[in-house]
């Protein structure tokens, strides 16, 4: 009777394991030389299928090389390529296993250049595959983008609605950016299309004392853009105010001597601001002389626009009314 190959793999298995005495006896030793022979028979089988012809697809490195001085790749530079080769399985296995020599690619002019075919450089590729027969490269072009490396002189300026002052308090100092102007440094392409100025803007709200600080400009900066320096000094000094007001005393100047005036209103008031500090070390005013010029008088609406001798630490000055109609009796 014919047994099946199974049946007998099994069979000889329980015979094995059939009894203790038989377990004892079948130890680690025993498989030793099973093992011995079943790793030489993996080793012959490997050996025998590598000395067939195989193809495969393998990478080869690139090495791009340009001499040209504050030139750059605005675009990532291809790393490799993929060619499908054939040849003895285990020299196929070995080139697999160990790296592939980069190809070293010279581009002479790489601001005009914009791409590489193949076969500029098939002579290197047949040198590195001298072994093997390359039936196809996956790649036929490799496209490349560089540009120049410039810098761009760009004047700063303060975005003046972006200053935010404590209730009452004003700017008392020039506003002064050190420094004045800054370096933008990038591809050429991409410094050409951008503003002479970059703008200046202030974070801070409720500013109640001098201010210095150092601000980054708003400028997006792209790949391959950098600013020298990276920040501006701003600096300004910031006092508070008192809104004041006193009555008027109200002079005729050049006005006619033959001749009666009425004069509207009799009466007025006179608003003014004075820094604190200023205002903490002078006496307090009472009135305000405000002069009316018969030189200045309107003959189209009978009126004088009112006119102060002020030191310039009174600021705002301002009469209530601003113009005083004059009316001949």
């Amino acid at each position: 009777m014919k047994i099946s190959k199974k049946k007998l793999i099994v069979q000889v298995i329980n015979f094995l394991w059939s009894n203790a005495q038989t377990r004892r006896r079948f130890s680690l030793k025993d498989w030793k030389p099973i093992a011995f022979c079943f790793g030489i028979s993996i080793f012959f089988w490997v050996f025998t299928r590598l000395n067939g012809t195989y193809a495969t697809n393998v990478k080869i490195p690139l090495n791009f090389e340009y001499s040209q001085k504050n030139i750059i790749a605005t675009a990532p530079l291809p790393s490799f390529i993929q060619a499908n080769i054939s040849g003895i399985g285990y020299e196929l296995l070995r080139t697999s296993i160990f790296s592939t020599d980069p190809i070293a690619i010279t581009i002479e002019q790489p601001l005009t250049t914009k791409y590489q075919t193949i076969k500029s450089i098939r002579p290197q590729l047949d040198e590195i595959f001298k072994h093997f027969k390359i039936n196809y490269v996956l790649e036929d072009t490799l496209y490349t983008h560089f540009d120049t490396i410039v810098s761009k002189k760009l004047y700063v300026a303060l975005d003046s609605s972006s200053i935010q002052l404590e209730e009452n308090y004003r700017i008392t100092s020039p506003i002064r950016l050190e420094p004045d102007s800054i370096l933008l440094i990038g591809v050429r392409q991409a410094l050409q299309e951008q503003s002479d100025t970059v703008w200046i803007v202030l974070e801070e709200d409720d500013i109640d004392s001098n201010f210095e600080e150092e601000i980054k400009p708003e400028i997006n900066l792209q790949e391959y853009q950098s600013l020298a320096p990276a920040s501006i000094k701003v600096l300004f000094d910031v006092a508070y105010f008192y809104s004041l007001q006193v009555p008027a005393r109200l002079h005729l100047v050049n006005f006619p001597q033959d001749q009666d005036f009425l004069i509207m209103p009799k009466e007025a008031q006179v608003t003014y601001s004075m820094r604190k500090d200023i205002y903490d070390n002078y006496e307090s005013l009472d009135s305000i002389d405000v002069y009316l010029d018969f030189l200045e008088y309107n003959e189209t609406d009978s009126t004088i626009c009112a006119s102060y001798n002020m030191e310039n630490i009174y600021e705002d000055i301002q009469s209530i009314p601003k113009n005083f109609i004059i009316i001949p009796k």
